[in-house]
């Protein structure tokens, strides 16, 4: 779910502000599990469970974020892009209410666009909600993403770059005991390639 609004300040400057609620239930067939088991995913925007997070992916999650863009409009085909981003994220066994834990992340990006093309660089944080937990101290997950954009002339956008191109910092811990780990770079490095065509 996405709620959100633009506002153009100036004929070079726009502000951007947006709510995301995005969600995972897993509904289990009584008495079956695994395979078999059906999975109901729902939510638009960032990624449900950021990188590093995808041993948790048994998990129901529920993540929302708040996210701020402005655009700076240097001409017709040129501008400069900053964002930032808050959000929490609440894991917890399927069928129950009760979270086991709630992280924090917060992210920043910044932008430039030329014509057609166009590049930006995100870091990120993942943190404990609490951070004066018993479990909390060196529970913190950082990233750095890099992303390139081009604009086809038949309305599609093709996208490609590396999240966590580099990374460092370990896996939170779980309230029910220490499952926090130092995840290793090379793990948590992901590159993609993603189409998308306006209709």
């Amino acid at each position: 779910f996405r709620l959100g609004t633009n506002w153009l300040a100036s004929d070079s400057l726009e502000l951007g502000l947006s709510y995301d609620l995005t969600w995972l239930r897993h509904d289990n067939v009584a008495g079956v599990s695994g395979p078999a088991a059906n999975y109901s995913v729902a939510g638009l925007g960032s990624p449900l469970l950021p990188l590093g997070l995808s041993g948790y992916s048994l998990l129901d999650a529920q993540n929302s974020q708040i996210n701020a863009l402005g655009r700076f409009r240097l001409d017709d085909d040129q501008s400069l892009n900053i964002g930032a981003s808050l959000g929490r994220i609440q894991l917890s066994v399927p069928g129950t209410t009760t979270p086991l834990t709630s992280l924090n992340q917060a992210a920043v990006s910044f932008g430039v666009q030329y014509g057609s093309f166009g590049g930006d660089v995100t870091g990120h944080v993942l943190s404990p909600a609490d951070p004066f937990g018993a479990n909390a101290a060196g529970s913190r997950l950082t990233g750095l993403d890099l992303g390139i954009s081009w604009r086809t002339p038949w309305s599609g956008m093709f996208r490609f770059g590396t999240q966590n191109l580099w990374s460092s910092g370990n896996l939170p811990y779980l309230n029910n005991g220490p499952v926090s780990r130092e995840i290793e770079s090379s793990q948590a490095r992901v590159p993609y390639v993603q189409y998308h065509q306006d209709l």
